[in-house]
């Protein structure tokens, strides 16, 4: 009998490849003993779905616009009081990125959860840690709280950097400006460079490339900016 039922909201952030969806297929399959169906929803809301998941990837269509989100699901009634159900759906809002859904036998669900989320793991970028679960208020204050700081911290840096006054007591007013210009934009283009959901699809990878060109420049700014600093240090000595 149908005796277990799970749902799972995951916050980290993702890059969903072409084998990160057949390995969660294969699960989806293996679970409820049928066929999964994908459902790929593009920009303009057009969505398209098939139950093979290659020829849904190799359409033109699907390659040729931008992925907004994707949902795979199967659902199969095994006996008169067993059924087998599970859908898995990736899109990024507020309040998630990834959400499973299981129904069924406890043992064979628990199972596909944990295999499901072995694929999810090895699908996270390296900045996930940084994106605190919103399952409390503490790690969700502390996900904006964090960034004000280090930005304050790299703002205060940079006016030292080019000669503003920083003592242990106060500091120029001077660090206002790339306070400013730091927290407008993490918090207008984080998405843009530290997105929390990405598929490499199509042209929807793309979107994977400009972010980490963003990434390299953001950081190689710093450290140029570091080596500089104590270039010029040397030089002055």
């Amino acid at each position: 009998m149908t005796d277990y039922s799970s749902i799972s909201t995951k916050y980290r952030a993702y890059n969903i490849t072409p084998d990160t969806l057949a390995g969660i297929v294969a699960v989806v399959k293996k679970f409820t003993e049928g066929p999964a169906t994908t459902t790929i929803y593009l920009d303009d809301d057009h969505e398209v779905k098939d139950h093979n998941l290659d020829a849904l990837l190799a359409d033109s269509f699907v390659k040729a616009q931008k992925i907004q989100r994707i949902k795979i699901e199967s659902r199969k009634t095994l006996g008169p009081d067993l059924v087998h159900s599970i859908s898995i759906n990736f899109e990024s809002d507020m309040l998630r990125v990834v959400q499973v859904t299981i129904t069924g036998d406890r043992d064979r669900a628990i199972l596909a959860r944990r295999e499901l989320d072995t694929l999810l793991h090895g699908a996270e970028y390296w900045y996930s840690f940084s994106l605190a679960p919103r399952s409390s208020f503490l790690p969700f204050f502390l996900s904006f709280l964090i960034p004000i700081v280090l930005i304050s911290a790299l703002s205060v840096f940079l006016t030292w950097l080019f000669g503003g006054e920083v003592t242990e007591k106060s500091t120029t007013g001077w660090v206002l400006l790339p306070l400013v210009v730091f927290l407008a934009g993490y918090f207008g283009l984080k998405d843009y460079v530290f997105p929390r959901l990405t598929f490499d699809i199509g042209r929807s990878a793309d979107r994977i490339k400009i972010a980490g060109y963003w990434r390299n420049i953001l950081l190689t700014g710093i450290v140029i900016g570091i080596v500089v600093k104590i270039a010029i240090d040397r030089l002055l000595k």
